[in-house]
């Protein structure tokens, strides 16, 4: 799959929240000639993806055979 975003596209993946990306191609409009937002995973960064408490602290991202152009 190819998904194509405009300048304040953006993906986020939520605390608990898991995003898989296997063979696609993210990347900004050649239109609009402006890169897209990129991808942000929210949580916090010194905790591990595994429940704390009952809650997940961390959003996880996993990426395979993916590309990702023309964002900041």
């Amino acid at each position: 799959m190819t998904f194509e975003f405009g300048s304040n596209g953006r993906v986020i993946v939520e605390r608990g929240a898991m995003l898989t990306l296997d063979n696609c191609v993210l990347k900004g409009l050649k239109i609009c000639h402006t890169m897209w937002q990129g991808i942000e995973v929210w949580g916090i960064s010194s905790v591990p993806h595994f429940p704390i408490s009952g809650q997940i602290q961390q959003g996880k991202l996993i990426r395979t055979n993916t590309t990702i152009t023309y964002c900041n």
